[in-house]
């Protein structure tokens, strides 16, 4: 019998113990379906080296997935998409591998579900200004450039201060984290530059009146995304396909200027990402979805031919 284990944080196997996680839900039925045994439980330090050892299959939220039997999961984003990625794919992941062929998505379809998005999601969010500032959205560990970002926070901001010299600058910090001392004195020393200053506020009001986002590869992109609101990039991240990247210094001048060029079809991207490469956990053909992306990813699962 084949074996799937997955392996969460203490708060999510609470949820999935109770019955309330519906994406592991729909994946535990259709694997269990097909004669998988099925089990959960909480990440454990040893379990990248057992994993390797043992016969089963792992599914880790997040990070933490070894080996040919080991996929990573986590939200897509914007709840109920989910998405699978192989090992050592945090920043980049599965999606950020495959190539984006715009022409191939049916527009119409795509305009449809990008207002459906709209309806649902970041609902009374403003939609931008042209004219307002660069909204950076900051993350951890500002002092350092990490092996997935191409500059670090101070190259960052000196990319915009020198091919966009004019624009106000605006450095949010991450709601969920507690800055150490080098790095709330790093954030001293940019604010003393002209045109460059600590936002306050929340992501709602601040993306509501942003030129664009710049950024390492937050979450508040892809939000942007929603809300037609333009995004430049500055490390590896799955949602780079639209977006201008400034991965050495001599891109800088070229993606700014895309930047400042007409907008990406949001619709046709969004689309593409979200209900062609993801899984909406609420969906009649789930199933058949989950099916499909752990055959692509390489597992033994059979496909649903009919819901």
């Amino acid at each position: 019998m084949t074996q799937l284990l997955i392996q969460t944080s203490a708060e999510t196997y609470g949820n999935i113990q109770a019955g309330s996680f519906r994406f592991i839900n729909r994946l535990s039925n259709l694997l269990t379906a097909q004669g998988w045994s099925v089990s959960n439980r909480t990440k454990r330090r040893i379990d990248p080296l057992l994993d390797r050892i043992d016969r089963a299959y792992h599914l880790h939220e997040i990070t933490g997935a070894r080996g040919p039997r080991g996929l990573n999961f986590r939200r897509a984003y914007f709840y109920p998409w989910w998405m699978f990625d192989f090992p050592q794919q945090r920043y980049g992941g599965r999606i950020g591998d495959l190539s984006y062929v715009a022409d191939a998505i049916d527009g119409t379809v795509a305009r449809a579900f990008y207002a459906d998005l709209q309806r649902h999601y970041l609902v009374g969010w403003g939609r931008g200004d042209p004219d307002g500032p660069a909204l950076v959205p900051m993350q951890a560990e500002l002092c350092r450039q990490r092996d997935w970002q191409f500059t670090d926070l101070a190259g960052l901001v000196s990319h915009i201060r020198a091919q966009d010299p004019t624009r106000e600058v605006l450095l949010k910090t991450h709601p969920k984290l507690t800055y150490s001392d080098s790095d709330t004195a790093l954030l001293r020393q940019l604010c003393t530059l002209q045109n460059v200053s600590l936002a306050t506020g929340n992501m709602a009001s601040l993306l509501g009146r942003a030129a664009y986002v710049a950024t390492h590869n937050s979450a508040a992109a892809f939000e942007a995304m929603v809300l037609g609101i333009p995004s430049i990039l500055f490390a590896r991240t799955d949602f780079h396909h639209i977006c201008p990247q400034v991965k050495q210094p001599g891109d800088a001048p070229a993606a700014f200027a895309q930047l400042r060029g007409p907008k990406p079809d949001f619709a046709r991207y969004l689309y593409w990402f979200l209900e062609l490469n993801c899984l909406h956990a609420g969906r009649e053909d789930a199933e058949k979805r989950i099916a499909e992306l752990l055959n692509t990813c390489g597992w033994p699962v059979a496909p649903i031919l009919d819901l």
